[in-house]
Formats: C-alpha cells, sequence, structure tokens
C-alpha cells in the first residue's frame, strides 16, 4: 500500500485585517469546523508567475432526492475556483456549502470572492499564505486548485503528485438507500454490478419495525453490508439494534453515527462489544477533531474534506488515524465533477479502503467518468485532475 508524504505541523499565516492595499484582506471566520491540531506543514511552492482567479457560481440538481439528515436535498450547490497561471495552465477547485445548509453560502462565497480581488496578480505563494484564513470548503477549493496547477507542472495526475504510489481505481460502496421492500432488489442490483459493499440507510422508521425487517432481510453472497443511523437512536434503541446486527447472518462491515448524543462513554463501550467498526462521521467534524485520533471512541473515522479543509489535511488525520489503529473512509458531501475528481484523487493516493464517492450517479446529468464501473472508480488520467469536466461541461454548461 503506498505510503502518505503528508506531513503534520504548525498552522500557517493568515490574511491581514487590513483591506486597505491590494493583496491583503480580513480574515474571516471558519464556519465549518472546530480547530484542528492536525494540520499539514506548509508545501512547496510552484512557480507559476501572476494568478488570476475566477470564480463561478454552480448548482447542480440531483436524478431524485438525497436522503438528508434533516431532510431531503434536492440540489447542491458550490463555487469553482479557476486559477490562471501566465502560460495558459488553469488549476481547478471548489467549494460546495453544506447540504441544505444555505446560511452558510454567504460567508464561503465572501472568503472566496475576497480572496479572488485580492490576489489578483499574484504567485502561487501568496495564495498559499492564505489558505489557513478560509473557511473550509474555501480551504480546500484554493488548496485544490493549487495542487492542480502543481501536478500539472509536474505532469502527473494529482493521485500521484500526493503519493507515487497511488493505485489505478478506488472502490466505492454502493449506496442502497433505507431499509424499505425495495431494498433486497437494489442489493442484488449492487452485487450484480460488482460492489463488494453496500451502505444501509438506518433510523428513518421506529426501532421494532426496523428490527422485524433486519431479520428477515436477504443479502446476496459477497457482499457486506455498512450501515448509517444519521444520528438516530438514544442509547437503549442503539444497543437493540447494533445487537440485532451483531448476530444477523450476513456480512456487517460497519454502522455509522449510531448514537443521537455521541457521549463517548456510551460510544466505546458499544465499540469494545461489537465485531464491527462504529464509524464517527458529522460527530467527528463537530465534535471530536480536537482529540488526538488515538483518543476517539470507535475504530473508524469518515473523513469529509471539504469539512477538514483540504487534501493534505484529510491525508495527515488519515495518516494519524491509521497509527492509531482506526479505519479510515473518505467521503463525498455532494461535491460537483472538480471536487468529486479531486477526491477520487484523494482516495487514490491513500490507496486502500472502501469510500463513499459513488455519488456522481445521483446528479440529473453526472459526469461519465466519474460514475463506478464494477463497485470502482478509475482515477481520472492526465496531469494534475485530468481533462473532462472539470472546466463546465459537467455542470450543464
Amino acid at each position: 500500500m503506498p505510503a502518505s508524504i503528508v506531513t503534520i505541523g504548525p498552522k500557517t499565516s493568515c490574511f491581514s485585517p487590513d483591506r486597505s492595499r491590494r493583496g491583503s484582506m480580513q480574515r474571516i471566520p471558519d464556519v465549518s469546523m472546530p480547530a484542528n491540531p492536525w494540520k499539514p506543514a506548509p508545501w512547496t511552492d510552484v512557480d507559476t508567475g501572476p494568478l488570476e482567479g475566477r470564480l463561478h457560481p454552480w448548482v447542480m440538481p440531483l436524478r431524485s432526492p438525497w436522503p438528508g439528515r434533516h431532510g431531503p436535498i434536492e440540489k447542491t450547490h458550490g463555487w469553482r475556483l479557476g486559477l490562471q497561471a501566465r502560460d495558459g495552465r488553469t488549476g481547478w477547485g471548489e467549494a460546495v456549502y453544506p447540504p441544505g445548509g444555505g446560511e452558510r453560502a454567504l460567508p464561503l462565497y465572501s472568503s472566496l470572492a475576497a480572496l479572488v480581488e485580492a490576489g489578483r496578480g499574484h504567485p502561487a505563494a501568496w495564495w498559499t499564505r492564505h489558505l489557513e484564513a478560509l473557511p473550509a470548503p474555501a480551504r480546500l477549493a484554493l488548496e485544490t486548485a493549487l495542487l492542480d496547477l502543481a501536478a500539472q507542472a509536474a505532469g502527473r495526475p494529482l493521485a500521484q503528485y500526493l503519493a507515487p504510489g497511488a493505485v489505478a481505481q478506488v472502490d466505492v460502496n454502493a449506496p442502497a438507500g433505507g431499509l424499505d421492500e425495495g431494498l433486497e432488489a437494489r442489493l442484488r442490483a449492487a452485487r450484480a454490478a460488482g460492489y463488494r459493499v453496500a451502505k444501509v440507510k438506518l433510523g428513518r422508521r421506529p426501532v421494532a419495525e426496523e428490527l422485524g425487517r433486519l431479520r428477515r432481510l436477504r443479502v446476496p453472497e459477497g457482499l457486506a453490508l455498512r450501515f448509517d443511523a444519521n444520528r438516530a437512536w438514544s442509547p437503549s434503541e442503539a444497543e437493540r439494534m447494533l445487537h440485532a446486527l451483531a448476530e444477523a447472518h450476513w456480512p456487517v462491515e460497519a454502522c455509522e453515527e449510531p448514537l443521537a448524543d455521541p457521549e463517548p462513554g456510551r460510544l466505546a463501550r458499544l465499540q469494545s462489544v461489537l465485531p464491527f467498526d462504529l464509524a464517527l462521521d458529522e460527530s467527528l467534524h463537530d465534535r471530536y477533531l480536537a482529540l488526538s485520533p488515538a483518543s476517539l471512541p470507535v475504530r473508524r473515522v469518515v473523513l469529509k474534506p471539504a469539512r477538514l479543509g483540504g487534501l493534505r489535511r484529510a491525508l495527515a488525520w488519515a495518516e494519524a488515524a491509521r497509527a492509531a489503529g482506526r479505519t479510515v473512509v473518505f467521503t463525498s458531501w455532494l461535491e460537483g465533477p472538480t471536487g468529486l475528481r479531486a477526491l477520487v484523487h484523494l482516495a487514490a493516493a491513500w490507496g486502500r479502503g472502501v469510500h463513499g464517492l459513488g455519488t456522481a450517479a445521483w446528479f440529473a446529468q453526472p459526469d461519465p467518468e466519474l460514475l463506478p464501473r464494477q463497485g470502482r472508480l478509475s482515477v481520472p488520467q492526465g496531469p494534475g485532475l485530468g481533462g473532462g469536466g472539470v472546466q463546465g461541461r459537467s455542470y450543464g454548461k
């Protein structure tokens, strides 16, 4: 397996509070996550000459509502950031704002717009110095654009630029929906399509009803189930459901977010008696990021780079988690084509695991290069992020 080349280091510089001079701007508060001690060290700048930034808003409808924690999501929104070098090359990044969280759109847009205005004509070193002043999704957009340029300059796909031993394909789970009458048919279809892991949403119906459905559920041979309870259960409900999963006659790969109140003592007690991983996703980003991975009460972490604030930061967190004996899964925050391409490169650089990145099929107009085949995504080839949809074609333009 390829080893990550990312190191962990101190925080880099922030924007100057003085906006009276061109090239400086006010620090924008991070609206997406608490302070994170696992920050990557500054990385070497690429000599691109002066860069010109461009910001492109986008809205992408979904082919059917996404089952979000706070209700169905019908479309996803964000901005693409393009950084054009003097030789004409453009590095692309993408900032998506939280699904169902439109109130966070304005500070995210304001931070990116101010960055583009202040950064006109400045080299990559200037843009790099200002990464840490941005909200996490905007940090991801800027860092991805800079890494895209750097990988293009090196003539390598972004995954290989991040880790020379990056794999060529990434395993992903099949999104199988909820525990309803159609689940068995969707599981059969997933296995026939080559998936080894299918993700099932729990916590949408009363516990007694879901318990009955679980006991009757038939799962195709060769398919493991990854469950996500989305913080639906009380401690007693979680014990009943997780005990039933532990006694199931089909393989359970993991269960994400079992507790409505993810208190560490309760999570640790549950994890200690279960044969499969419990996982932190939303709770990790909302509550546990300030902890060392070795202190986490469960055996798995689900990492969203849009909430962590960058690909390198996500790799650094993943490496620290792996060293602490935790399993790592990367997952999408309903990114558009540019953002999802970056996540596929990230997972390829990591080189292990089954990830939650098969989300392109949810879009009404998906990028064909980002649709899984036989349960895997092929890493886009070509320098940087790779060609295709990153310049607008897959955004319906």
